[in-house]
């Protein structure tokens, strides 16, 4: 859940929205699965895909970490978007991958709910399950391009994908050490001891 938080307040900030707006983007998709706590184990970790009453049962998770978000006066602020954080931005609740509970759609979704569910699909994606190996980094933002528009709210997405490639980009551009930089024509000398 911490990547999934992380990821969410990347996005928040990338879309501007104020810093308070932020934080409860950040407690949001801290807390977004705590209704797994409803969910029984056997189920959590199942080494396989769910299917029938067992993914009912793990599909009221939103539901359930809503009411206990709710009951802590604290959280208050959080129940709409851990309710709303299965929603599909096309408002499909037939597919293969139906948005649930309420059947929102569109910008009825609260924005910190489409925040969280990009990032809680790429984390996914890009780590390893009980039941399935991480489809990679790659994969994982193509899906996110498949779906954008469907699942996904696009403006979204397009803040989550400029944010990883900024991020690319600066990691490539940091690669090079100080000692790169000092033995280029012209510069200054290291003080002693320096890497």
């Amino acid at each position: 859940m911490q990547r999934v938080s992380v990821y969410s307040v990347r996005i928040a900030r990338r879309l501007g929205l104020a810093e308070e707006e932020v934080e409860e983007v950040r407690l949001s998709a801290l807390l977004h699965d705590i209704g797994k706590l409803g969910v029984p184990d056997s189920i959590l970790f199942k080494p396989e895909p769910l299917h029938g009453e067992d993914l009912e049962k793990m599909r009221a998770h939103a539901a359930i970490g809503a009411r206990i978000a709710g009951k802590a006066g604290i959280l208050r602020n959080a129940v709409p978007a851990i309710l709303a954080h299965q929603e599909r931005f096309d408002g499909d609740t037939q597919g293969p991958y139906p948005g649930y509970p309420q059947g929102l759609r569109g910008e009825a979704i609260p924005l910190a709910s489409r925040i969280i569910a990009v990032a809680d699909a790429y984390d996914p994606m890009t780590t390893n399950r009980p039941y399935r190996l991480a489809l990679g980094r790659e994969r994982a933002l193509a899906v996110l391009a498949e779906e954008r528009g469907r699942q996904f709210d696009p403006d979204v997405v397009d803040a989550f994908l400029a944010d990883l490639e900024d991020r690319r980009h600066r990691k490539a551009t940091e690669a090079f050490s100080i000692r790169d930089v000092m033995a280029e024509p012209g510069a200054a000398e290291l003080p002693p001891g320096r890497p």
